[in-house]
């Protein structure tokens, strides 16, 4: 916290049946306690048939339909939680090598 970093603690569970609501409830309230900002995924997966969303029928790891939805829950909450620092909903994010609007500073010739 003295350096400006927050820690953030997720819950998501595996595409398959996870603890109670209440036990996600407490385990949410004990990481808030903790002192960190957390975020409950427990319904990235709500509305799909989780098996959909398996490697495979013995593996219950997320396929890359799985990532999909827990990348696009991230995105959701990186723009619009304020703890992230985003100074406002549907804020632009500029890919990795894209060229930046912003000026360059002039070099000392």
């Amino acid at each position: 916290r003295a350096q400006g970093v927050r820690a953030v603690w997720i819950y998501l569970a595996m595409p398959e049946k996870g603890p109670s609501p209440e036990a996600i409830t407490a385990l949410v309230e004990q990481a808030r306690r903790s002192g960190f900002h957390a975020l409950d995924w427990s319904t990235v997966y709500d509305g799909v048939d989780i098996r959909t969303l398996q490697r495979s029928q013995w593996d219950f790891h997320r396929n890359a339909a799985g990532h999909q939805m827990i990348a696009r829950r991230f995105h959701a909450d990186l723009t619009t939680d304020a703890a992230f620092g985003v100074p406002f909903a549907g804020a632009t994010v500029v890919p990795a090598g894209a060229p930046s609007e912003r000026p360059r500073p002039q070099e000392n010739r």
